[in-house]
């Protein structure tokens, strides 16, 4: 309160930030901090857990000014195939309810490309801008328009995707996943990696004819071209290593086939993460 006290007094229009993070999350009590001090809240917001919305309300009881910091996919892997589009959006809606004045959502950080990276950012512009707007209807307008007669199917994969994981009671929620790198593995199965591949197998023929919405839907296609390859290889491994150890009865020709298609998608878009920590060095990639 002190350091924030002077900074007021010689700059008025400043916010002093203070991350409420991992063990600083929760809010003190008998206390109050000056209005020009903003608290953001780190987490995901969800319509039935209340748990972020009561950190909202605590922490109201302290500050005026209260923010959230989220992720838009999973900081772990950026191409994870994560089934979650309706819940970003939604994120806005549900935060603005529990009272949040700003939001903040974390794409690839200092990188480039993440899975469905392309909706994921209109996506979070469009509800961060009018959090009243259809998630639902935004991202088949977006489909629609982006990956043109291709859009039906990816449309198609973003809303059978997610009826799957909840059909089959898979677990994907952060805080049940958080700090584990072979997480995706509780909700990225060899049936739905198969069934996602023919889906776009029918994305990528729509659009045979047309160059620019070719490129926008192999961009889409590569979370699927990653789980396709990786539900096949074995625990701990991954798409850099050179030689790759495979599941027994996994298809070798076929593995090779969509890691070299990631590789290449991968290059000609410029893309150069795998995750947060991890950059994708199209030189040393060995498919």
């Amino acid at each position: 309160s002190a350091v924030a006290d002077k900074v007021g007094k010689e700059f008025p229009r400043v916010r002093i930030k203070t991350l409420a993070y991992s063990y600083t999350q929760a809010a003190p009590e008998n206390m109050t901090a000056p209005d020009n001090v903003l608290v953001e809240i780190c987490g995901n917001f969800d319509g039935t857990d209340k748990s972020h919305a009561n950190l909202v309300s605590a922490w109201s009881k302290v500050v005026k000014n209260i923010s959230v910091y989220t992720y838009g996919g999973s900081n772990y892997g950026y191409w994870w195939p994560c089934p979650n589009l309706y819940e970003v959006g939604m994120q806005y809606p549900w935060a603005k309810e529990a009272g949040v004045t700003a939001f903040y959502v974390q794409g690839t950080a200092l990188g480039k490309g993440s899975g469905m990276v392309d909706l994921r950012a209109y996506l979070s512009a469009r509800m961060a801008w009018d959090p009243s707007r259809d998630v639902k209807k935004e991202i088949r307008d977006f489909c629609n328009g982006f990956y043109g007669p291709a859009g039906k199917y990816i449309v198609e994969y973003l809303e059978w995707y997610p009826a799957y994981v909840k059909e089959h009671k898979m677990v994907m929620n952060a805080p049940q996943v958080w700090g584990d790198g072979e997480a995706w593995r509780k909700w990225v199965t060899k049936d739905a990696m198969d069934h996602a591949d023919g889906l776009f197998q029918q994305a990528l023929a729509a659009v045979k004819d047309k160059p620019i919405y070719m490129n926008h839907v192999r961009r889409a296609y590569l979370e699927v071209l990653w789980g396709g390859a990786m539900v096949n290889v074995n625990v701990g491994g991954s798409l850099m290593d050179k030689e790759l150890v495979l599941v027994p009865g996994a298809d070798v020709a076929a593995v090779r086939a969509r890691a070299k298609l990631f590789g290449e998608i991968m290059r000609e878009n410029g893309y150069n993460m795998w995750s947060e920590p991890i950059g994708f060095d199209a030189a040393t990639y060995p498919h």
